[in-house]
């Protein structure tokens, strides 16, 4: 019995590891950074900040819509002050996936719609998650990274509105 139950976890991390292979292959633009992440003394400044109002809260967020940015994200940083966030916008709705690869802290996701509500939200987010992805069960246009436990402090949750026009502009 004991057998039997080593070959199907062997099996599944097995699938789990194909499965990582065949996203990276289908999706290579999210994962690929032909550039090492830069230290965080030596980093750009955000190349956009603007504000958003996700229910009843406001927060500075780093705009980012160029696929080499959103493959850099926030790898390589040290921290995110607590009430900020990066914003990653795509042109059209769609399953984006993101890993942490690259992290130095934790974040919780939130997956917005093309009608700017909160569809899935994916909480807690540790660094040693590496190499698993994360994707919306639904089709998301915009996602926002936010520190591990935002959400929950400041009761964001499914079906939530965020005004991200400020961050369309």
């Amino acid at each position: 019995m004991r057998k039997i139950i080593d070959i199907g976890l062997s099996l599944v991390a097995i699938l789990l590891v194909l499965f990582n292979i065949y996203i990276f292959l289908v999706y290579p633009h999210i994962f690929i950074n032909n550039s090492k992440a830069p230290e965080q003394s030596n980093r750009e400044p955000p190349k956009r900040t603007a504000y958003i109002d996700i229910g009843d809260n406001r927060m500075a967020v780093e705009v980012v819509t160029k696929q080499v940015d959103m493959a850099q994200g926030l790898s390589g940083r040290k921290s995110m002050p607590r009430n900020q966030g990066m914003l990653f916008v795509f042109n059209q709705p769609g399953n984006y996936y993101f890993w942490m690869k690259g992290m130095n802290f934790p974040l919780d996701i939130l997956w917005i719609d093309q009608n700017f509500q909160v569809v899935d939200i994916t909480k807690e987010i540790s660094i040693n998650d590496f190499p698993v992805n994360f994707s919306s069960r639904v089709p998301a246009q915009y996602v926002l990274e936010v520190n591990a436990g935002w959400t929950q402090e400041h009761g964001v949750g499914l079906g939530t509105t965020v005004d991200i026009r400020d961050a369309l502009n």
